[in-house]
């Protein structure tokens, strides 16, 4: 048997199959989401896209994963060769791809929450900030205290999402219903900048008005 036929590598191998199937969807999801961006896309910005059908990368991992198996147990490399707990060792881009895309934003942001939860089919879900280039300052607003001692205050901030106003974000979801037809829920929100800011998206956009177990899937994940 050749060396580079043995348990280690082919572990290795298998190992580094999972990181490429993942890497690729990562990537496709994200060149797909940068069509969603409106303004410029600056250093104080940020986004994120999530579209369930790369969730599907999981069926050529499940396939490499019986393989990999099936030839471990035939040429008795049990106590030799085993897939790796990616995820208790923090291996985010060999785990699944939630984790996988996570990391593709930044390795210490898992913003899916749960990446072991199984996403319903046809679903998408964006997200921005809005930013300025960061060298000015933005004002959103200004008081004017007059000599009788009245104030007039005036608010500079449009309705909205504003790309170029770091305080504001918006996102928005959707899934196909039943009927084959596309359903949108948005929700626009303004920054604080404080820990009370960070906001689950469940809390934003939520779907009604089309019972049936699409819908109910959608809300739930």
């Amino acid at each position: 048997m050749g060396r580079d036929d043995g348990p280690a590598f082919q572990e290795t191998f298998y190992g580094e199959f999972r990181r490429m199937v993942l890497d690729g969807a990562a990537n496709r999801n994200n060149a797909e989401g940068k069509q969603y961006i409106t303004g410029e896309m600056t250093a104080q910005r940020n986004w994120k896209y999530y579209n369930s059908d790369y969730y599907q990368s999981e069926k050529a991992i499940s396939a490499r994963t019986e393989r990999f198996t099936a030839m471990a147990k035939e040429r008795g490399w049990e106590d030799t060769a085993s897939i790796p707990d990616y995820k208790a060792k923090g291996l985010n881009l060999y785990y699944n791809f939630p984790s996988a895309l996570s990391s593709h934003f930044n390795v210490d942001d898992q913003f899916v929450k749960d990446p072991d939860q199984v996403p319903p089919r046809d679903f998408r879900w964006f997200y921005q900030s809005g930013g300025n280039r960061g060298d000015r300052g933005f004002v959103t607003s200004l008081t004017i205290e007059h000599p009788d001692g009245t104030t007039t205050f005036i608010d500079y901030t449009k309705p909205g999402f504003d790309p170029s106003d770091p305080a504001k974000g918006t996102t928005w979801a959707a899934y196909k219903d039943e009927g084959g037809t596309w359903r949108y829920q948005s929700a626009d929100f303004a920054h604080d900048f404080f820990k009370g800011d960070l906001k689950s998206v469940a809390s934003l956009p939520n779907f009604s008005g089309q019972p049936g177990r699409a819908q109910e899937a959608a809300n739930r994940f």
